[in-house]
């Protein structure tokens, strides 16, 4: 309940939650451009990214997700791009572009990270690309 408390008041179309193994709660903010923490009872724990294409950046996040290390990982539509932050959101790695061959989106909307490091990107135009974890 005091997430969805907080969710309407400074989230912007949420479309992707993940939980990360010390139950912080990680949200897509798709229309804010961002990324946002919070514990599983709403409190607010921190948020980063801003509109744009550099690092870090975001042109609607659509998806996340967060590996056994913690890592999060961001499916950035907009940007047609993977991007890597640490729990606290500092910037690690990004990869991808706009296309349709190996290794390129085309409006990404999806994302997994499987327990062996293989991140999974699933796209609007009906395919899942498979990727070993930097």
């Amino acid at each position: 309940m005091g997430l969805h408390r907080q969710r309407r008041r400074s989230v912007s179309n949420p479309v992707g939650v993940a939980v990360d193994r010390n139950q912080n709660v990680f949200v897509a903010d798709f229309f804010n451009d961002r990324i946002q923490k919070f514990t599983t009872t709403g409190t607010f724990l921190g948020k980063w990214g801003s509109t744009g294409m550099g690092p870090g950046q975001f042109i609607g996040p659509r998806a996340v997700a967060v590996d056994q290390g913690g890592r999060v990982f961001t499916v950035d539509d907009g940007d047609d791009r993977v991007e890597v932050f640490t729990g606290t959101g500092d910037f690690l790695t990004t990869w991808g572009s706009l296309g349709n061959a190996d290794g390129q989106f085309n409006s990404a909307i999806g994302l997994a990270v499987a327990a062996n490091g293989i991140v999974l990107v699933s796209e609007d135009n009906h395919r899942v690309q498979m990727f070993a974890c930097p």
